[in-house]
C-alpha cells in the first residue's frame, strides 16, 4: 500500500521502520522486540557491574541490589509480557540469581522469590501491567478509558494478551 507522505514545514518526513521515543524503541510492526533486547542488554550490563562492584557482599545483598537497580524496565507496559524475547529477559534474571547464590544451573526458578525475598521480574511486570490497566480504566481522561476498554476486548493486541494471561496465572 502506498501511504501518503507526511509534510512538515513543506518538507516531507521520511518513513522509518523504528524510532526512539521517550527511551523506548517503537517499531512499525508493534513487536517491541528490539526494545526488549536493549532492555535485556542493559539489565545484564547492570548485573555484571553490581557483581564486580559488590563481589564481597552476601547473596541476599546482591539480590536486593538487583531488585533496586536493575528491574525498572521502563516502557514494559507496552510489551507482550509472554513473548519469547521477554522470556529471555526472565531467564537472564534466573541466571543472575543462580550466579549470586552459587546454586546449580538446574535449580527450579519457582524457589527464587522465597530465596531472594524479592519478586521475580515476571511477577513484577505482570502486576505493573494490571496496575497500568486499572489506572487506564479509572483515569479521568476519557481517551485512556476508551482505549483501555477497546484494547481489553481486542484479542489481537498485546494489551489483551497480557490481560488474559495475567488472569490465568
Amino acid at each position: 500500500n502506498q501511504i501518503d507522505k507526511i509534510i512538515l514545514n513543506n518538507d516531507s518526513l521520511p518513513w522509518v521502520d523504528k524510532i526512539k521515543h521517550v527511551g523506548n524503541i517503537l517499531e512499525t510492526n508493534n513487536s517491541f522486540i528490539q526494545n526488549c533486547q536493549i532492555k535485556r542488554g542493559q539489565f545484564i550490563g547492570k548485573v555484571h557491574s553490581l557483581n564486580q562492584e559488590f563481589c564481597f557482599t552476601t547473596s541476599a545483598v546482591k539480590a536486593k541490589l538487583y531488585d533496586i537497580f536493575t528491574l525498572s524496565f521502563y516502557g514494559s507496559s507496552i510489551w507482550n509480557l509472554f513473548d519469547k524475547e521477554v522470556e529471555r529477559l526472565y531467564r537472564s534474571y534466573n541466571v543472575a540469581v543462580r550466579i549470586a547464590y552459587k546454586v546449580n544451573r538446574t535449580t527450579r526458578t519457582f524457589l527464587f522469590e522465597s530465596l531472594t525475598g524479592c519478586y521475580h521480574p515476571k511477577t513484577l511486570l505482570c502486576s505493573r501491567f494490571i496496575k497500568f490497566h486499572q489506572t487506564n480504566q479509572t483515569s479521568n481522561k476519557p481517551t485512556n478509558n476508551m482505549l483501555a476498554k477497546l484494547y481489553e476486548k481486542n484479542m489481537t493486541t498485546d494489551y489483551d494478551n497480557n490481560l488474559n494471561k495475567n488472569t490465568n496465572i
